[in-house]
């Protein structure tokens, strides 16, 4: 005796379901039997498909009417004749009799036409289900004749919920799909960049236009770390291998820049403030041209690109093509210097010594258990020294200035608060102030370092 396991899948059910497709009735006849408001709406979407409608009823409503007179339709003014069958790829039946329905549907099948009657599900050979229209894009939802008025509120919910610019965005990709298919002679690989391409692109991407949609890569915006090529991540070298254009800040070395694969733009706004709004807009506009063309593009920032860096607004600026983000190592932490110590320093922050326009920065009060980090201050020493005094910090706490950190020329100054405007330090520079900034003080130890503890190794 043999055994067959009969396994269920998911929304089966007893009775076979209607196959869904689309039919081309472009210029071909199509019978409506009926003149009323049902008969009114298979017209309509007949004509929208392009067949050739003949309506048979002994009267026709006004917009049956209009259609005649306007030459859309064919109307005989008469009740059903089994001629009327002559050639029909399908028939539609919206008549309120029941028998003749039934009578009309077994004449259709008999001579090969495809028939659907009107609230008589068990009479058609297809379900007209409740559609949206948008440009290209159909939406169709069908309960197999079982519940219209539910078909009809599924298809508005999912149109409320569509894309605005989904026809835009269709017709683009159809293009695109014309191009590939000239370019690329492998259905297989073909297949795989179109799906791509329609899983990863934005419909605001999409809908922008042929040549951001036909680029199916992301501006690349990648962090350069604090300038020595070892510390870049494999990330950000792969990015620059293989990019057609990087723009890169004016701060990154030489030796990160010959990594590019393509051709370098320096962005050298010197953080001037009458030029920087100007300067980032041209870097933007190079981008999105670059990519409009195709190319792959990367906006490489020294530091980590989330450190006042200008990611926000960027991604905003070159909205709707989409942007990838490739972090670093930063110059917050590139020293190799201590932000915290057991009893001497238990929380940190990052500030900038420049705000909007050129502004300066704001200062937080001091806190003898915070170490302050200040970044893009090595112009402004003498002003940061009297702001930080006039928060009261103490005039001896002690401060650290590391230019140029993990480079060849860095530099270590140690200084209080009071002397910090004494010193010249180099751009870019962190400016470590309280907190464990006292460390740089001390000579190197295993001694105690305050509160009773000892500097170990590890964590």
């Amino acid at each position: 005796m043999s055994v067959r396991q009969v396994i269920s899948f998911p929304g089966a059910t007893p009775d076979p379901v209607s196959y869904m497709a689309g039919l081309r009735l472009k210029r071909r006849d199509a019978l409506v039997v009926g003149g009323g408001a049902v008969a009114t709406q298979r017209v309509r979407a007949l004509l929208a498909a392009g067949a050739a409608v003949t309506v048979v009823a002994p009267r026709i409503g006004a917009e049956l009417l209009a259609r005649l007179t306007a030459g859309e339709i064919v109307h005989h003014a008469r009740l059903f004749a089994p001629a009327d069958l002559q050639g029909m790829a399908v028939v539609l039946v919206a008549i309120d009799d029941r028998v003749v329905s039934a009578a009309i549907a077994r004449y259709a099948r008999q001579r090969g036409a495809w028939v659907n009657v009107a609230d008589r599900p068990e009479l058609c050979d297809f379900y007209l289900p409740a559609i949206h229209r948008a440009g290209p894009v159909q939406v169709a939802v069908s309960t197999d004749g079982a519940s219209p008025g539910l078909a009809a509120r599924l298809r508005d919910e999912i149109r409320d919920a569509l894309p605005a610019d989904l026809p835009a965005a269709v017709e683009n990709f159809a293009a695109l799909r014309q191009q590939v298919r000239g370019e690329e002679p492998d259905p297989a690989v073909r297949m795989a960049k179109l799906a791509k391409i329609a899983r990863e692109t934005p419909w605001s991407t999409l809908a922008n236009g042929r040549k951001v949609a036909e680029n199916p890569h992301p501006v690349t915006l990648a962090s350069a770390g604090p300038g020595n090529p070892r510390l870049l991540t494999l990330a950000a070298r792969d990015a620059l291998a293989a990019a057609d254009l990087v723009v890169a800040d004016r701060l990154v070395p030489a030796e990160i820049l010959a990594l590019a694969g393509g051709r370098v733009i320096l962005a050298d706004d010197k953080h001037d403030p009458a030029s920087v709004a100007s300067v980032q807009s041209r870097i933007y506009a190079l981008l999105r041209e670059a990519h409009a063309r195709g190319e792959r593009c990367v906006r490489l920032c020294a530091g980590d690109v989330a450190i006042f860096g200008r990611l926000h607004e960027t991604i905003e600026a070159l909205s709707p093509v989409p942007v990838e983000v490739i972090p670093g190592v930063s110059a917050l932490t590139a020293p190799g210097f201590p932000l915290t110590a057991r009893g001497v320093a238990d929380r940190f922050t990052v500030v900038s010594a420049r705000g909007a326009g050129g502004a300066p920065g704001s200062l937080p009060p001091y806190d003898p258990r915070q170490t302050l980090v200040i970044f893009m201050g090595a112009g402004s020493l003498p002003a940061l020294s009297s702001a930080l005094l006039s928060l009261c910090y103490p005039p001896g706490a002690a401060a650290l200035v590391v230019s140029q950190a993990t480079r060849p020329g860095e530099s270590r100054q140690v200084a209080t608060v009071a002397t910090l405007g004494d010193l010249d330090a180099e751009a870019p520079a962190v400016i470590y102030v309280g907190g464990a900034a006292v460390l740089a003080m001390l000579p190197p130890s295993r001694e105690e370092l305050g509160g009773g503890e000892q500097r170990v190794e590890g964590g």
